[in-house]
Parts: structure tokens; sequence; C-alpha cells
């Protein structure tokens, strides 16, 4: 019995068809054929029309591999940043201490 597929939010359906238009829009513009660029990534010709096609239940591998075989890695490398979390930021320094802490003294006992 196979896992029931969840329908994800429209706003990442909405995504994965842009990731997959641009991807198509790359491999025609390149003149490569379907079969071209699922050899270069690694995956089947089904998977990699499954990727231009938007479908949610692609890994992402097979995505980011297509980007990386049309050059276009560039495209996804700013969601590895970090600082470019502002809410997680926001909300990291929220719950930052002011209080400033000492190191704590040496006790002398020397009377």
């Amino acid at each position: 019995m196979g896992r029931a597929a969840l329908k994800p939010p429209r706003a990442v359906e909405d995504a994965l068809s842009a990731w997959g238009r641009a991807i198509r829009i790359a491999r025609v513009r390149r003149g490569w054929r379907r079969p071209d660029l699922a050899v270069k990534t690694g995956v089947s010709e089904s998977t990699l029309q499954a990727v231009e096609q938007g479908a949610p239940g692609v890994g992402v591998g097979a995505y980011v591999s297509a980007m990386w075989a049309l050059g276009l890695l560039h495209l996804v490398e700013p969601v590895t940043d970090s600082t470019a979390d502002e809410s997680g930021l926001l909300l990291e320094a929220q719950r930052r201490t002011t209080r400033v802490r000492l190191p704590p003294r040496a006790f002398d006992d020397d009377f």
C-alpha cells in the first residue's frame, strides 16, 4: 500500500511550476532534447518530464540537478544564505538576553 499524497500549499505548487517552466525554457533555448538533459542530470526522462511540469512529488535533487546541468545553480544558491532569513534573525534577536554577565571573580583568600 502506497503513501497517500498530500496536496502542497498553492504557493508551493506555483513555485514548483515556475521552476519547471524555467528549466524547460532553458533546455529548449540550449537546443537540448529531454533525453539529453536527463542524461546530464542523472535522472530518468520521465522524472525530468515531471520536473518540467512542476510535479510536487519529485525530489528537490532532481530540480537542483537540472538547474546545475543548465548552468542555473546560481539561482538556487541564495536559499542557502542564512543571513537572508530576516524573520529568523529577528526572532533570534528577540530571544537574546540584554543582561551582561560578568565573568566570575576568583576568590582571594589572602587575609
